[in-house]
Parts: structure tokens; C-alpha cells; sequence
């Protein structure tokens, strides 16, 4: 990354290395969502860092804040699937896919992280 080190948990430097993202199934399924988590996750983190850099250019700093604004629609959007998709993997038998059952939680974690630079994103934009 440009302006930071962008740091994945393990869960997540699996989900970029998997060979199994062009399966169907929960598996596969979470791992995908994990890697749109970290794509937005790194994007809105580039974007903060760019509209700090473009304060004294106004237009500049308004493409900037368009795209956070695109940006932490986008996650709220995606926030929503993850829940649905934990909702899915909740109602598999206990027995099957326990993996999956685990990357729900790390699915979670990581969109923690998410919602942590989408607020201050949000927060940024409001100071603005």
C-alpha cells in the first residue's frame, strides 16, 4: 500500500491464496466475501490517507470524498451480505463444515475492522 502497511490476519492470507474461491459453497462462499472485505477495507484506508494529502485542493479533495462516500455505502451493503451469509452457515448441521463455522467468525472480525475505518471515514467527511 501507498501510505500503510495493510496487515491480514491468517484467516485472511488464506482466503487470498485458497484454490477453492471458484466452488460453490459456504466455504468458498466466506472466502470471497473475506477478500471484498479487505479490497474495500484497504480502498477506504487509501482514501482517508488521499483526502488528508488534497485538503488545500478543493477539487481534488472532493473526488476524494466522493469515493469515501461510495466507499462506506458500499461496506454498509456488504455488512448486510455478510450477515446473511452468517445466517446461512448458522443454520448448517453442527457436524457439517466446521471450517466454515470459523470463518464466519473470522468474516466478522475482519468486518469489524471495516466498520472501524468507515467511521472514521464518516468522521472525517463530517469534519469537512
Amino acid at each position: 500500500m501507498r501510505y500503510f502497511n495493510l496487515m491480514l490476519s491468517p484467516a485472511e492470507i488464506e482466503a487470498y491464496t485458497a484454490d477453492y474461491l471458484e466452488q460453490a459453497g459456504p466455504r468458498a462462499d466466506s472466502a470471497r466475501m473475506l477478500l471484498r472485505v479487505v479490497a474495500v477495507a484497504a480502498r477506504v484506508a487509501t482514501e482517508i490517507e488521499e483526502l488528508k494529502r488534497s485538503r488545500n485542493s478543493r477539487s481534488i479533495w472532493k473526488l476524494h470524498a466522493d469515493s469515501l462516500v461510495i466507499l462506506i455505502d458500499l461496506a454498509t451493503r456488504l455488512a448486510d451480505a455478510i450477515d446473511r451469509l452468517a445466517s446461512i452457515i448458522g443454520q448448517q448441521p453442527i457436524g457439517q463444515h466446521p471450517e466454515t463455522r470459523a470463518n464466519s467468525e473470522t468474516l466478522r472480525s475482519s468486518l469489524e475492522k471495516l466498520r472501524e475505518r468507515t467511521a472514521e471515514a464518516a468522521k472525517l467527511l463530517a469534519e469537512a
